[in-house]
């Protein structure tokens, strides 16, 4: 080793090397009311979104919102809401699909995240991912109880220490802009997203 390599090692070996101050990620300042917060974000990245004073509304709330858009008045429904008033709200109420897609969807989102308007959906649940997978319109039934301040607490919540063999994160509708920089909606999943906030 040459005599000005030896130096300069020596010089930097003998620096004081102090490690960098750890970096804290940028959070927003925390929302006082989380449904708030997360109806803005959902709305913020293409969803859309609607409380309701009762699970007892999800049949008249989902007519609304199909009917709005002049949607078909029918839904693949999860069996958890399969005993609900459908036909009063004139909703043609249908089984869950097992691999063909769907019109529209209306199954339950068991966490989502104020901080960035996602839900989270897992193998786990016992309606799996397929709402947002097969059908063109997902209507995610969400408990305000349910709702996290962070994505991790959300993630958390949901997996605790043991994550599913999937977990599928959804932020708005499925959108691609992979072609000609274009945005395409429903490239992977839903085209419409519209969340009903039950208490």
């Amino acid at each position: 080793m040459s005599d000005s390599r030896a130096a300069i090692l020596a010089r930097l070996r003998a620096a004081s090397h102090p490690a960098p101050a750890p970096v804290t990620p940028y959070r927003p300042p925390p929302s006082q009311d989380l449904t708030a917060g997360f109806m803005a974000r959902v709305t913020s990245v293409l969803g859309t979104a609607e409380r309701l004073p009762s699970q007892a509304e999800i049949p008249a709330a989902t007519a609304r919102y199909l009917t709005g858009l002049g949607l078909p008045p029918a839904a693949a429904i999860a069996a958890e809401f399969a005993g609900l008033d459908w036909s009063a709200a004139a909703i043609a109420a249908l089984p869950p699909p097992e691999k063909a897609s769907v019109s529209a969807a209306v199954a339950r989102a068991p966490a989502a995240s104020a901080e960035t308007g996602t839900l989270l959906l897992s193998s786990r649940d016992p309606h799996g991912p397929w709402p947002d997978l097969l059908a063109d319109t997902y209507i995610a039934i969400l408990s305000e109880a349910d709702i996290s301040a962070t994505f991790e607490d959300a993630v958390t919540r949901r997996a605790g220490n043991r994550l599913p063999r999937s977990l599928h994160a959804v932020t708005g509708p499925s959108r691609t802009g992979d072609i000609e920089q274009t945005l395409e909606l429903g490239a992977h999943g839903a085209v419409r997203l519209h969340v009903l906030i039950v208490p």
